[in-house]
């Protein structure tokens, strides 16, 4: 199976999986790479078959479950959210901040 996941696809998925770091009263942040960065940097019109990430900051397992949950109920392969890339990268290297989710005064799951 081959997933395509869009803009809105992708951040409505960090928006839930946001909103359960809340619920669970954790918090995280994550730095994404490849083509999920530039799709949500960029007003560009693709899709990415995934979304390419480091734990930056947080609860790593609590984040990893809400991933997982949001993948599983969406119906998306387990590689939807994927730490592969971490192999390839150095040590902290210079991210941009992107957005907060859920976007409400207290959020539970940053990206950069």
């Amino acid at each position: 199976m081959v997933q395509q996941l869009s803009r809105a696809e992708v951040e409505a998925a960090f928006r839930e999986m946001g909103e359960a770091l809340v619920r669970a009263r954790k918090t995280a942040e994550i730095a994404v790479f490849g083509g999920a960065a530039i799709m949500l940097q960029f007003e560009v019109e693709f899709r990415t078959g995934d979304v390419d990430a480091r734990v930056e900051a947080g609860d790593h397992g609590a984040l990893m479950a809400a991933a997982r949950e949001v993948g599983d109920r969406r119906g998306w392969l387990r590689s939807w959210f994927s730490e592969a890339v971490t192999t390839y990268l150095s040590g902290a290297g210079a991210t941009a901040f992107h957005g907060s989710y859920p976007r409400r005064p207290a959020p539970a799951c940053g990206s950069t």
